[in-house]
Parts: C-alpha cells; sequence; structure tokens
C-alpha cells in the first residue's frame, strides 16, 4: 500500500558480481551468456507493469541456458548468502522502505525480500531489483500461497497514496466492530480498483484493520466518553476531526484514517456509541 521508487541497479553487474567466484567454468559462461536475455526479459516487465499487462508474462522453467533451479540458486546462495552482493544490493533493496515497514500491509518491520513474480514460477527475474520488494515475513509467506499473481498492487509501479479509497463502517452496533472497504464511490480504472480490492484481501487487512480498530477505540474510550461530558457531541467530534486530520496528513489510507473519518461522520456513534465502548 506504500509507494517505492525501484533502487536502479545493473543486473549485468548484480550477475556479475553473484557468479565471480564460480569455479565451473561452463555455468559461468552460461550465466554470463544469459545477461541480455535477463536485461532485455527485465524491460519487458518494466513495460507490462506500467500497463497492468504483468499477468501476460507466462510462467516457465528455462532462463536462456540455465535452468530453473541454477538461477534460483544463485539469488538463494550468492545473492542472498553472497558477503558482497548482499551488502551492495540486497540490504539497500530491503531498507527502501518509508520508516522501514512492509508496503504490502504498512504495519510491520520489511525484514525480507519478496519476489513480485515468485521466482519459483518466474526465475528469470530472481534478481532483477523492479521484481524483489522489502516486505515483513507474514505478507511474503501470504503471497507464496496466492494464486492470484501480479494482480494486486505493485509497491514500485501502483501509487495510489494520493488518493484516498480505503473506507470504515461500524457493522456491529452492539460490541462496536468495523468493517473495511475499498471506497464504492472511487473513481478510478477498473483494474487498479481490482488490484486494491485483491490487495487488501491477499494480504487479510479487512480482518487486521478491524481488529486494530477496536483496540483503538477501547485505548480512547476515557478521552471520548470525558470529552463528550465536558464538552458535549461538538466537542467529541472536533476531537475525533482533529485526529482523522493528524492521520490524514500522513497516509490517506491508513486504517486510522478510515476509522477516525468513519467515527467523525457517525451521527449513531456521536449520539449513542461513545457510552457503550
Amino acid at each position: 500500500m506504500n509507494y517505492l521508487v525501484p533502487l536502479n541497479f545493473s543486473i549485468k553487474e548484480i550477475i556479475e558480481k553473484c557468479i565471480s567466484n564460480y569455479r565451473d567454468a561452463d555455468l559461468k559462461n552460461r550465466f554470463t551468456d544469459s545477461i541480455s536475455f535477463i536485461e532485455n526479459e527485465t524491460k519487458i516487465y518494466l513495460e507490462k507493469s506500467k500497463k497492468n499487462k504483468l499477468d501476460e508474462i507466462n510462467e516457465h522453467e528455462e532462463v536462456n541456458s540455465i535452468s530453473k533451479k541454477e538461477m534460483v540458486k544463485l539469488y538463494d546462495v550468492k545473492f542472498v548468502q553472497g558477503k558482497i552482493p548482499r551488502s551492495k544490493y540486497y540490504d539497500k533493496i530491503l531498507s527502501n522502505t518509508k520508516s522501514g515497514l512492509c508496503p504490502y500491509c504498512n504495519q510491520i518491520i520489511a525484514d525480507t525480500l519478496d519476489h513480485f513474480l515468485q521466482k519459483s514460477k518466474y526465475p528469470t527475474f530472481s534478481i532483477s531489483p523492479i521484481n524483489l520488494v522489502p516486505s515483513c515475513s507474514s505478507c511474503n509467506k501470504t503471497k507464496e500461497n496466492t494464486k492470484i499473481t501480479g494482480h494486486h498492487l505493485h509497491p514500485y509501479f501502483d501509487n495510489v497514496e494520493n488518493i484516498k479509497w480505503l473506507k470504515a463502517e461500524i457493522y456491529d452496533f452492539e460490541d462496536i466492530k468495523f468493517r473495511f472497504h475499498v471506497d464504492p464511490l472511487l473513481e478510478l480504472d477498473h483494474i487498479l480498483i481490482q488490484k486494491i480490492e485483491n490487495h487488501i484481501g491477499i494480504f487479510n487487512l479487512v480482518n487486521t484493520f478491524g481488529i486494530y480498530a477496536k483496540v483503538e477505540l477501547n485505548n480512547n474510550k476515557y478521552h471520548y466518553q470525558t470529552t463528550f461530558n465536558t464538552s458535549g457531541r461538538l466537542g467529541l467530534k472536533n476531537t475525533i476531526d482533529s485526529q482523522y486530520k493528524t492521520y490524514l496528513t500522513y497516509n490517506k489510507n491508513s486504517w486510522q484514517t478510515a476509522l477516525f473519518g468513519c467515527l467523525r461522520d457517525s451521527n449513531w456513534f456521536l449520539d449513542h456509541g461513545v457510552h457503550l465502548i
């Protein structure tokens, strides 16, 4: 859900660093001969990403003259574990986040790199920087199990930060629980709207945000009830509006922004719900 600018590392340089100490001359030569192929395929990846057509890239087993197993091993052993590639590329891509948080969920610290197109199905892009996204382990694992490859927000290509699309509503008026969803009145390209909806579904953000919202409401219980008792309905609304504007300035689509917008605009909560927290 956070837009990131990809780091412009050279694929040729990455591969050459990773294979520099290979003893198998044949394998080393095959990787060298495949550099142009991987570069060209990555350019295609780039163009299709810009046009929301990443799903047109087919799953495959070979990378020019390199097998899937060899390509994946290059990433797992050399790119991740090799001292120079790790510090020069992996760690820098991993730190390319906003406030250190996973761009998929914006809730947990990014501690690993995710292959936007899984390396097990699309080995050509195993070390392509535009396919390597810093993420938390939870989101990374969740993506491994999804069948909707490429049909959710790509942090490097889908910038929806300046469009307010996340909404919340109260659906349980006894225990005061919240449901989060994409604004049905949102005027965006239908493909992008579908990607947003897939995104919050794949990463289970509806449930996560609902839990966080309930905790946040309970944390504000004393503050809200005291404000209502001393300043009335208008005072409570102004207090919640201040919280809403604070989070809106930082992130238009955080669950906090959606939550406080919901509470501020809910006549039921302002009149009755505050007493039920």
